[in-house]
């Protein structure tokens, strides 16, 4: 993984299942969010979630990722302490 911020991008989508509530909490606009969550798909050649009317909800292979990516932030989070 080249850019934990993507990485970041994609666990509050994941948390929020909107963009709008992402972009949000990470004092963004949602196209960025958007363009963030573009970019990690296609580095890692997969759709992390499927996309409904009612928001993103993950799919198997982004429940995966989640619990990796939560992991980093929680080491991240550690050696801020």
């Amino acid at each position: 993984m080249k850019n934990w911020d993507d990485l970041r991008f994609f666990a509050a989508v994941a948390r929020s299942g909107s963009l709008l509530a992402a972009a949000r909490e990470l004092r963004v606009n949602a196209a960025t969010v958007s363009r963030r969550i573009d970019r990690l798909e296609a580095t890692l050649g997969r759709g992390l979630f499927l996309r409904t009317r009612s928001g993103y909800v993950l799919n198997a292979d982004g429940e995966r990722i989640l619990r990796h990516a939560e992991a980093l932030e929680s080491e991240i989070y550690d050696l801020g302490q």
